[in-house]
């Protein structure tokens, strides 16, 4: 994985030195294997709005679903600063030796479970989680797979980040920078009256309704393309999930929607199909844990009678 269990990086550098000194490049190479990781273009993510934010972060109890550590919002720690400068530090830039390490520890941040280059949705209720900023930091564009890490549950809590004491203390702190506050403070208590009344859902829709028909249709195709290649695990079923509402939106605005391209033929307990070849070979990925071949594409056709003896793939890779 690229982020193996525990503390293993300096142990797979160290091995990869020693095999470059010992027996050349190529050996470094192989040892670096465990840890590879592909250069990639990282889409810029669309910022999300306080309210959003806020009702992620109520929802769930201001705890990192990570590591489960509680949070601060920032907001609130600078306050603190504020008061207390030379005991409790804040800088706006973070600057080190100028910032309490409270801050750079327990300040939560909104993360994306599924990371957008990995087709998850920047806005999809499901996806967005409280971090804190060290683990939203390992967790780079990485896929909890790819860590070995778990989403933890929502707590059963009844801290509040401190967001009750919220008002009062920024009245001591004589009211400053009054615009961004008084944001903060409304979000989070419309956030707390939302989930008193019940309703955990945390949507951030606007993109979508801010999309052009065509912009819709394309990115409708584009999410069926990628499920193909990735029907499994939390990314597909996010996937899923946005693909039916662009569905239901292109529904609603009375757009014709491509059919989804099939599966595949079913026969008994096995899927057959093979890729139609462009210019390039299609990739192919063997994952032993489900004895199946996996044709990554996505133009596919029904296999001939010859193809299907040299290729089977199974109900969950299809």
């Amino acid at each position: 994985s690229v982020h193996p269990a525990g503390d293993d990086y300096p142990l797979v550098l160290q091995a990869a030195v020693d095999a470059v000194l010992c027996d050349g490049i190529a050996a470094g190479e192989e040892v670096l294997a465990r840890i590879a990781y592909q250069p990639r273009e990282i889409p810029r993510r669309p910022s999300l709005s306080r309210s959003v934010a806020a009702r992620v972060y109520v929802r769930d109890g201001f705890h990192c679903r990570y590591c489960g550590r509680r949070v601060i919002p920032t907001v609130i720690m600078e306050l603190l600063g504020g008061l207390y400068p030379e005991s409790f530090p804040f800088h706006p830039a973070w600057k080190g030796g100028m910032t309490h390490p409270a801050i750079l520890s327990r300040s939560p941040v909104v993360d994306h479970v599924v990371p957008g280059s990995s087709g998850g949705d920047w806005g999809e209720e499901g996806n967005l989680v409280t971090a804190c900023w060290p683990c939203n930091a390992a967790k780079a564009d990485l896929s909890l797979e790819q860590l070995g890490w778990r989403l933890r549950p929502i707590p059963v809590t009844e801290w509040d980040g401190l967001t009750s004491t919220y008002q009062a203390l920024w009245r001591a702190a004589g009211e400053p920078k009054p615009r961004l506050h008084a944001a903060w403070l409304k979000a989070f208590e419309t956030a707390r009256h939302s989930a008193a009344a019940g309703d955990r859902t945390v949507v951030d829709d606007s993109r979508m309704t801010d999309m052009t028909d065509n912009e819709l249709l394309t990115e409708l195709d584009a999410k069926r393309d990628w499920l193909r290649s990735n029907p499994t695990g939390m990314a597909g079923s996010v996937t899923k999930r946005k693909i039916k509402e662009l569905e239901r939106e292109a529904e609603q605005r009375g757009l014709e929607t491509k059919p989804a391209r099939p599966q595949g033929q079913t026969l008994g307990r096995s899927v057959w199909f093979v890729v139609d070849a462009r210019e390039t070979v299609p990739n192919r990925s063997l994952h032993a844990d489900r004895g199946c071949m996996h044709l990554a594409d996505s133009r596919v056709r029904e296999a001939t009678d010859q193809e299907r003896e040299q290729l089977t793939i199974c109900p969950t890779c299809s």
